[in-house]
């Protein structure tokens, strides 16, 4: 773990008005396990998807090659974002993902995590604000260690969070954790 190279991501921009750019040195922080910590102080560096005030787009992020990662995706408020992404690590992965969804911002996030032979790590720590909606469908078909945790704060009123999921298993370990806070009223989950 401690020897891991930084990981590689591609990112494309299928439509809209999405800002994609290097991953500043400082980012936001949310909840997080002990294997992201890890991920996030040994990443040299990391990508930032960002969707304006009232904009909308989609996007494809693929994790390319094996390492430490960490990301940013911001979904500013009134903005949508379609983010569709996929672990293609080969061999080891280990993952940090910030998320920060706006005020009546929406975020519909797909994760594929395709069999393989690999150790994959994937925490992601989601901040949604009021009337904001965080959906989320995560298909892993397992691997030698395949684990999603999410770290969920509902931060406003009216904010929701909707998770679905299918994993299938192949003589391998794959499963989801996910902590969720609902830390003001009427949020849904």
């Amino acid at each position: 773990v401690a020897s891991a190279p930084t990981a590689a991501w591609s990112i494309a921009s299928s439509s809209g008005a999405v800002d994609i750019a290097d991953l500043p040195a400082i980012m936001p922080r949310g909840e997080h396990g002990a294997m992201a910590e890890i991920a996030i102080a040994s990443a040299k560096t990391g990508r930032c998807v960002r969707v304006a005030k009232n904009e909308s787009g989609a996007v494809h992020l693929n994790l390319t090659e094996g390492g430490h990662g960490r990301a940013l995706i911001v979904v500013e408020d009134g903005a949508s974002l379609a983010l569709q992404e996929t672990m293609l690590a080969a061999d080891f992965a280990n993952v940090a993902v910030e998320i920060i969804i706006g005020k009546n911002a929406r975020l519909m996030h797909v994760r594929h995590a395709p069999h393989n032979d690999a150790v994959q790590v994937a925490d992601y720590s989601v901040r949604v604000a009021e009337g904001g909606v965080y959906r989320a469908h995560f298909a892993d078909f397992g691997g030698k260690l395949s684990r999603t945790e999410l770290h969920i704060a509902l931060d406003g009123a009216g904010a929701q969070t909707h998770l679905s999921g299918v994993g299938a298993l192949n003589d391998g370990h794959a499963d989801v954790t996910a902590h969720v806070i609902h830390a003001s009223d009427k949020t849904l989950s």
